[in-house]
C-alpha cells in the first residue's frame, strides 16, 4: 500500500509531539517555568475565582471556576500569560526605522538556532530598510520561557509547561488544521478541561467549529501518561469530520495512537497505569456521548493574530 506524504508527515508528528510531552515533567523544565511565573499571585487570583470574583463576561466561565479548583487556577495562569507574559507575532518590528516588516520567505536554521531547538526560520523584510529579521519558530518550552513569542504552538508549549509547573495535569492538543492548545485535568469534574492561551479561554470546546468556522479532522492528546484521539469533544457532528479524516483509513490512525499510548503506560508502575487506564476509559466513554451544540454565550470568530490572517485562514466564523 502506498502511504500519502501527508500520512507520513503526522505519524512522524505524532511521535514528536508524543516525545515533547514527555518534557513538561523535566524537574529543570518546571524549575525554569516557576522562575517566571508569578506564583503567589496567580494563586491569589485562583482563589479570588473560586470566591465568585472572576471579571469574565461568560456566565459559564464563571460558573466553572467557581466551583472548580483546577478550572481556577488554569483560568488565573491563562490571564496572566495572554495579557502579562507572552506576546503574539504577525510580524516583527524594523531594527532600523520601527516599522512592521512582513514576510518574505523561510531559511534554514543556523546551528546557534538549532541548539536552541529552532525546526525552521521565519524571513521577514522591510520595504523601507531593506532590513531583515530572522523569526526562529522554537519548540523547545524551556527556550520560550526566554524568547516569550511567537504563535499558536509557541503559546500552548509553553503554556503547558506553566501549567505542570504549578501542579496541574495538562497534556497538549494538536488539531492537524493548524491550531494547538492545552487541556487540563480536572479531579473535581472528572474530566479535561479545554484551555485555550491564545484567546484566554476555558472549557469551550466547540470554539474552533461553532466560532471559528473550522473544518477539523485529526485531533489529538499528548500528555505524560498517555496519547488519546479527542476529535470528538472538539466537534458536534462526529460523522461529518470523519469524512475529512483521509490520510489514514480510521484502524491504521487508531493504531497509531494506541501504539503511542502503550509507549507511555508501559513506562507508569503498576498503580499508576491501573488509574491511567481507569481515566481513559472514562473518557472514551464521555466522548461517544452526543456533544452538546448548544451554549449560552455566542462563540466568537478567532481574537488572536491579525485580522487578514484571520480572515485568510477562514477563521473569522464567517465560512460556515
Amino acid at each position: 500500500m502506498v502511504i500519502s506524504n501527508e500520512a507520513k508527515d503526522l505519524e512522524n508528528q505524532l511521535r514528536s509531539y508524543s516525545k515533547r510531552a514527555d518534557s513538561y515533567e523535566k524537574a529543570e523544565a518546571q524549575e525554569a517555568a516557576l522562575k517566571v511565573i508569578p506564583i503567589l499571585e496567580v494563586q491569589e487570583a485562583a482563589l479570588g475565582g473560586l470566591r465568585g470574583e472572576l471579571k469574565d463576561s461568560d456566565e459559564e466561565s464563571r460558573e466553572l471556576v467557581g466551583r472548580c479548583p483546577e478550572a481556577a487556577l488554569t483560568k488565573s495562569l491563562l490571564r496572566w500569560f495572554k495579557e502579562d507574559f507572552f506576546e503574539w507575532v504577525d510580524t516583527l518590528d524594523c531594527l532600523g526605522c520601527g516599522k512592521k516588516t512582513h514576510r518574505t520567505g523561510a531559511a534554514e536554521p543556523e546551528a546557534y538556532e538549532r541548539l536552541k531547538s529552532a525546526g525552521r526560520v521565519e524571513l521577514h523584510g522591510c520595504d523601507d530598510c531593506a532590513v531583515v529579521r530572522r523569526f526562529p519558530r522554537y519548540n523547545d518550552p524551556v527556550q520560550l520561557l526566554a524568547s516569550r513569542k511567537g504563535r499558536c504552538g509557541e503559546w500552548a508549549n509553553c503554556f503547558t509547561l506553566c501549567c505542570c509547573a504549578v501542579g496541574l495535569d495538562a497534556r497538549l492538543v494538536v488539531d492537524w488544521t493548524d491550531h494547538v492548545w492545552t487541556e487540563v485535568w480536572s479531579a473535581k469534574e472528572e474530566r479535561w478541561l479545554h484551555a485555550d492561551p491564545c484567546e484566554n479561554v476555558i472549557d469551550k470546546p466547540l470554539l474552533y467549529e461553532k466560532g471559528w468556522g473550522k473544518k477539523l479532522n485529526y485531533v489529538a492528546a499528548f500528555g505524560q501518561h498517555g496519547v488519546s484521539d479527542v476529535a470528538r469533544r472538539y466537534t458536534a457532528n462526529y460523522e461529518e469530520t470523519l469524512g475529512r479524516r483521509s490520510f489514514f483509513d480510521e484502524e491504521r490512525f487508531a493504531e497509531l495512537i494506541a501504539s503511542a499510548n502503550m509507549e507511555k503506560l508501559n513506562r507508569l508502575s503498576r498503580k499508576n497505569r491501573d488509574w491511567e487506564l481507569l481515566r481513559q476509559e472514562r473518557e472514551r466513554f464521555e466522548l461517544l456521548k452526543e456533544q452538546n451544540s448548544s451554549t449560552k454565550e455566542r462563540l466568537r470568530p478567532r481574537q488572536s493574530g491579525a485580522a487578514d490572517w484571520i480572515r485568510e485562514r477562514g477563521e473569522d466564523g464567517l465560512h460556515p
